[in-house]
């Protein structure tokens, strides 16, 4: 974990004491999955504090995390991972299977997008990033306990930003060859006559796919159509296309796990 000063300015907004409050009669019992020793130190650092927290086992590999699982009465596990290569997501889908009951939370350095993904395939109730303040990861804590998923500001973006390049993967895919042409060749400034010679169509078939291309984007004039091409990420430029096919290959069949996520009403989401 990347400890931040306990003073730093938090993410997530503060929880009233009171709604928490029946946690100090009734402290949780937490595990500690940690492959890294510097890792368990600093939950411990975390938590020291909550005397409503309270930690009946480490465990540094999957194994013993089982083991502590089939003889203690478990409420949270909190798995703090440095390599993502490792298999945190999977032995969460693992306990979410076999130990429906015990709520889950992920720590990592890693915050990129297959990663985020398999950690939401998993199931975890919450993700959070090693720059977590001390204040946020209670915060985290009673929010998961409380039934909520909880998932680190800077996860939330990264998923916003790529539902956003989704839709526009999508939208660029419902514009035929011959429309995808005539607005590139708009957003170069030429007119139907110069984009119909170079496509060598007349300029009365130009403006018929002006037309549908207006109808789709919902726009009125050819200024209106480049810019919200634009915004869109339509108009890529030739470097980029590339990265944008690869997205769609790759990244699209996850569609449908972070639109649930980010539409999810039961989701915490934190102030960002």
């Amino acid at each position: 974990m990347n400890y931040r000063h306990q003073d730093a300015a938090p993410r997530f907004r503060v929880v009233p004491p009171d709604v928490f409050e029946d946690f100090e009669h009734n402290p949780i019992k937490v595990v500690l999955l940690a492959d890294h020793p510097i890792s368990t130190a600093g939950i411990r650092s975390f938590t020291s504090q909550e005397k409503w927290i309270n930690i009946i086992g480490e465990a540094s590999d999957a194994d013993q995390a089982e083991a502590i699982l089939a003889k203690e009465d478990v409420d949270l596990i909190i798995v703090d991972i440095m390599n993502s290569d490792t298999g945190g997501p999977e032995f969460i889908t693992w306990i979410r299977k076999s130990h429906a009951r015990v709520k889950t939370i992920l720590l990592s350095s890693c915050g990129d997008i297959p990663f985020v993904l398999r950690v939401l395939k998993s199931g975890a109730n919450g993700f959070l990033l090693d720059n977590i303040s001390e204040q946020d990861f209670i915060t985290t804590v009673k929010h998961v306990m409380k039934n909520k998923n909880v998932y680190d500001p800077e996860i939330i973006s990264k998923l916003v930003s790529l539902a956003t390049r989704q839709s526009a993967v999508e939208q660029k895919s419902i514009f035929t060859k011959r429309e995808k042409e005539t607005l590139r060749l708009v957003s170069k400034g030429l007119t139907n006559k110069d984009i119909g010679e170079r496509l060598h169509i007349s300029s009365r078939t130009v403006q018929g796919n002006l037309s549908r291309i207006y109808t789709k984007l919902d726009v009125n004039t050819r200024t209106e159509a480049v810019i919200k091409a634009i915004k869109m990420g339509l108009l890529m430029e030739p470097g980029k296309t590339a990265s944008l096919n690869q997205l769609s290959s790759r990244e699209v069949t996850e569609k449908q796990i972070y639109k649930e996520f980010l539409e999810d009403k039961e989701v915490y989401k934190p102030s960002l």
